[in-house]
């Protein structure tokens, strides 16, 4: 049984120019592997975690000190988030998925939203 040709996702490697398993197939495998992916990740960073808890505490402590205004200013954003007082706007290239770029972290709710994209160019600069 031969299926129709749009069922099936683009792939160049392929002799026919389309991956060997059809879409609905491969999405069922797909929901089936994830979960025990998504659990070795986080057993990883557990573990990772308890292995150098000291270590990635006072790194972090260590930032906190060194940028204490810019730590300000992130969590000022994300509990006007919350909150509802700050709402994400797209970037102006139309992505929906947007961080907050502070200009002035002393003025830390005025904030451009960026796609990750635009965001790594503007601090790039």
């Amino acid at each position: 049984m031969r299926k129709d040709e749009s069922g099936f996702s683009i792939r160049k490697a392929s002799r026919d120019g389309l991956t060997y398993v059809c879409k609905p197939c491969k999405r069922a495998y797909d929901n089936n592997r994830l979960p025990s992916i998504r659990d070795k990740r986080k057993l990883y960073r557990v573990r990772h975690y308890r292995e150098n808890r000291e270590r990635l505490n006072k790194e972090a402590r260590d930032y906190r000190k060194k940028y204490p205004l810019k730590v300000r200013a992130r969590e000022a954003v994300r509990n006007a988030l919350r909150d509802g007082r700050l709402h994400k706007e797209p970037c102006y290239c139309g992505e929906v998925k947007v961080e907050a770029h502070h200009e002035d972290y002393s003025r830390p709710l005025n904030v451009e939203w960026l796609c990750n994209w635009h965001h790594k160019q503007k601090i790039g600069e």
